[in-house]
């Protein structure tokens, strides 16, 4: 059987990673979560309800060792576990947005840096994961892409603000162990992700995410900030959230890991085409059957110096034969769709 520890598992992307394994693989999953504002035990009700003796929670803040949790027998509904050994790893635990990163860097640096620092502490020293270990990342790390760029695995890091500058620092700390101690370790940078809301009254991608943002106040009848940069509006790649998923365990199965070779053991994951923020908002506002109100703001109060755009190649993984299940406008539709009365 086998077995995997993720963290971040109340988040967004995670909860959905989880409900992925559980419906498409026999895999056994523990979910490691502290449940702060970002992370909601409710995302993951359908699993432990449908699933009972495939997953475990632990409740742990990752800027705390988690090696006292080895060993501990986990209950879960009608589940008993052990909490290791495992065969993968998929460290997705992360603070993730760039406003709440300029009002509380020192928090974002321990949640990204200090926190990948304690999950690979953990592999190292109670040798207890057998496989990979994956670090999910940022396209924010390796900065704004020109108009006509896309960055390729081994591109240099240039974060622009502080969450994107916390995420190069655990990007760092995932490099210099797998180097130091031979961790088997990939690394993923993503687009932006998109996604429906969660099963039941679950909820989907957190408030503050712009997907979530224009789709309430499209319906609400209010008007939608769109951040431009020398009068051109932001744009970028969305990748829906199961495309993510896919991605995840085909580079648990399949990817090369980190080998001391530049860009090896990095894989990018990453959206079909660019939409820019004036796009997505007239599509969701058809979508949703209302008005499009939106406004241009140059410099928004609450972000510093947005960017204009990112842009991954992700030509590596889909050399390893991964394809996305879910087609742009699909996903769009789906996401969109699901904030609908």
């Amino acid at each position: 059987m086998t077995r995997i520890l993720l963290t971040g598992a109340a988040g967004f992307i995670c909860s959905n990673l989880c409900r992925y394994l559980l419906r498409r693989t026999d895999w056994e999953i523990v979910a490691l979560d502290r449940l702060d504002p970002a992370g909601a035990l409710s995302r993951l009700a359908d699993c432990f309800r449908d699933f009972p003796d495939r997953i475990a929670m632990v409740h742990h803040d990752l800027r705390a060792a988690v090696s006292d949790y080895v060993g501990l027998e986990l209950v879960t509904g009608g589940g008993k576990f052990k909490a290791a050994p495992f065969d993968y790893v998929a460290h997705l635990a992360a603070g993730s947005h760039v406003e709440r990163a300029q009002k509380d860097p020192i928090g974002f640096l321990h949640d990204n840096v200090l926190g990948t620092a304690h999950i690979l502490d953990f592999v190292r020293m109670r040798e207890v994961v057998t496989g990979k270990t994956l670090v999910f990342s940022t396209d924010e790390t390796v900065g704004p892409a020109p108009v006509g760029v896309a960055y390729g695995p081994n591109a240099r890091q240039f974060p622009r603000n502080l969450y994107a500058a916390s995420k190069a620092g655990g990007e760092m700390v995932a490099m210099a162990y797998a180097e130091t101690f031979g961790i088997p370790t990939i690394i993923t940078r993503c687009t932006n992700v998109i996604g429906p809301q969660g099963p039941g009254n679950a909820p989907g991608q957190h408030d503050e995410k712009f997907p979530v943002i224009l789709c309430r106040k499209l319906l609400a009848g209010e008007t939608v900030q769109i951040h431009t940069v020398g009068g051109v509006p932001c744009s970028r790649f969305y990748v829906h959230v199961r495309n993510v998923c896919g991605a995840v365990v085909h580079l648990l199965k399949s990817g090369e890991c980190i080998n001391g070779e530049d860009g090896v053991g990095i894989y990018h994951i990453a959206g079909e085409r660019e939409i820019s923020n004036v796009e997505f908002v007239e599509y969701a506002a058809k979508t949703l059957g209302v008005e499009p109100r939106f406004e241009f703001v140059e410099r928004p109060p609450n972000r510093l110096k947005p960017d204009l755009r990112y842009c991954l190649n992700d030509a590596d993984l889909r050399a390893l034969g991964w394809v996305p299940e879910v087609g742009f406008y699909e996903g769009l539709a789906e996401t969109v769709r699901s904030y609908a009365p």
